[in-house]
């Protein structure tokens, strides 16, 4: 999640001075509870309100306007829950008078137990190899479970068996992300093996050209919080 409030003091001393300047500061607002029957529709509307609930939450003072837009959407559905993403754009109006553009993606696994939210601040973003990176598709990777993980992907073109990329990344526990650039053309299928360090693996095809245009081709793999290993879109 990005601001561009233009300071960022420590909490207590932004209260102190809002205290003198005669401002209320802004309780923290209460994250919306989890739906009854988990829907993709349930869990698209849910995540995007968590996501607008953790925005404000930023703010040091209640604002005098906002026109936050936010949206969810579910990846893929898992045998307990959905990994899903959501989305806030838009401005926040003080009421000393500056406006803030606000940006905010986060990746979420919801489960009739449990929601983990993974910011994209959490996100490291790595070039899989040196290719240009207009001709390069995203595979996102993250980490829900309790418990860092190892996760090592290799991308092989699908009729040759070329191995394109070889990666390997370690994923801190609930909050683990990592976003590669995998170079792709727009004929060629791939076949994607990924495995965990305690011997799990999944196997998929990806077609970057034909997936989802709207989405820049991109595939996601997850370990959820019951260790289960999923692969979705973005």
């Amino acid at each position: 999640m990005s601001s561009k409030f233009p300071c960022r003091l420590p909490t207590l001393f932004v209260c102190l001075l809002l205290a003198f300047a005669g401002c209320a500061t802004a309780p923290d607002r209460p994250l919306p509870e989890q739906p009854g029957e988990l829907t993709a529709e349930n869990v698209s509307n849910y995540v995007a309100a968590s996501e607008r609930v953790h925005v404000l939450n930023t703010v040091p003072v209640t604002p005098t306007e906002t026109t936050l837009s936010c949206d969810g959407s579910v990846a893929t559905q898992t045998t307990d829950g959905y990994v899903a993403f959501a989305d806030c754009t838009g401005g926040i109006s003080l009421p000393s008078g500056e406006h803030a553009d606000e940006h905010s993606h986060a990746a979420y696994f919801v489960s009739n137990r449990t929601t983990t939210r993974i910011s994209s601040r959490a996100t490291e973003g790595v070039a899989a190899t040196d290719a240009d990176a207009e001709n390069a598709s995203g595979l996102q990777l993250f980490n829900f479970d309790d418990e860092a993980h190892v996760l090592t992907v290799i991308v092989r073109e699908a009729d040759t068996s070329e191995r394109v990329v070889h990666l390997q990344n370690e994923l801190n526990a609930t909050s683990g992300a990592v976003v590669y650039g995998v170079p792709t053309d727009s004929t060629t299928t791939y076949s994607v093996t990924v495995a965990r360090d305690d011997g799990v693996t999944t196997t998929f095809e990806w077609r970057p050209a034909v997936e989802d245009e709207l989405h820049a081709y991109g595939r996601l793999v997850a370990v959820t919080p019951s260790n289960e290993l999923v692969t979705g879109r973005l």
